[in-house]
């Protein structure tokens, strides 16, 4: 059934269409500014939705499991999109959020399993957690140069996620950001500072990686397992490594440490690295990364004049 709302509507409230499974289509007049929180959640058989120029804000799981849900518009004129607002729309396939968005809650496009493309346009300082989590299909993400967090989960389980660039406005990765991603390469930006715990855990497609030359922390686990990883340089920027950060990368045969970075000897920060046979240091910090290192690693340090 075709759902027109009424013109001279100004707000469609809070849940007011809330699981109505006989709703397969809405035609929103260009009386409303604002789609309340639950408006149209779990309506399973909702396919399409036409916004018109004057919605300004969609509310908290607007959408929240239109199972169905294959078309959506999202129009210049919105402002702020809520928390959950498309969460397990499974047939979405592609999302535009324009730049008009100053405000994106977390978990916006969660498990939409079916979802390929995502261009953001939208001028936002944050990629809130789980934003894209557990979309299996996603292949192409533009992220806007005004970014400067990328959040916890962000793209996490986005398997076939194979490229990604990380605009130069970007400062922090957060905890398991790309976790499970299907990445191959990352080149990382100047910008980032903080690698955050589990960012890039089990991307075992990760065969290549530039590390930010402002970098300071890489993490716990931040690239654990990443089983096709074969070499990493890591920036003299970098002050502080963390417990298990590159655990079990049995493909990793060079590590290059460009300065002085801190590690626990007991952290297993590369623990389970069988293919591991060169360490590279600079040859006046020899001595510290042998009291540093645990003795299974001390045998393959090289001190290097860089």
């Amino acid at each position: 059934m075709e759902r027109k709302i009424s013109i001279g509507t100004k707000e469609i409230v809070s849940k007011e269409f809330m699981g109505r499974d006989d709703i397969t289509s809405v035609i929103i007049p260009n009386t409303v500014t604002s789609i309340g929180d639950e408006a149209f959640s779990f309506c399973r058989n909702l396919d399409n939705v036409s916004m018109p120029n004057t919605v300004t804000s969609i509310g908290d799981e607007a959408f929240f499991s239109c199972w169905n849900l294959a078309n959506v518009n999202i129009p210049g004129s919105v402002t702020s999109i809520g928390h959950n607002a498309f969460c397990a729309c499974y047939r979405l396939t592609e999302v535009d959020i324009p730049s008009s968005v100053t405000s994106m809650g977390d978990y916006l496009f969660n498990d939409c399993q079916n979802l390929t493309r995502a261009i953001i346009n939208a001028s936002v300082y944050h990629i809130g957690h789980g934003t894209f989590n557990r979309c299996f299909r996603l292949q192409e993400v533009r992220i806007p140069d005004t970014v400067q967090t990328i959040g916890v989960m962000a793209f996490c389980d986005c398997s076939e996620l194979k490229n990604i660039t990380i605009p130069s406005s970007v400062s922090w990765i957060e905890d398991s950001a790309f976790e499970g991603c299907g990445l191959t390469s990352l080149d990382m930006p100047i910008s980032v500072t903080r690698i955050g715990a589990q960012a890039f855990m089990k991307c075992r497609s990760l065969a290549e990686v530039n590390l930010s030359l402002w970098l300071k922390i890489i993490d716990s686990h931040a690239f654990y397992r990443c089983k096709s990883l074969t070499d990493i340089d890591i920036p003299e920027s970098v002050h502080y490594i963390a417990d298990h950060a590159f655990q079990g990368c049995d493909s990793l045969q060079t590590i290059t440490f460009r300065g002085l970075t801190k590690m626990d000897e007991d952290a297993g920060v590369f623990e389970d690295c069988t293919s591991l046979n060169a360490i590279s240091v600079p040859i006046r910090y020899l001595d510290i990364y042998e009291n540093m290192l645990p003795d299974a690693l001390r045998g393959i340090l090289i001190g290097n004049y860089y």
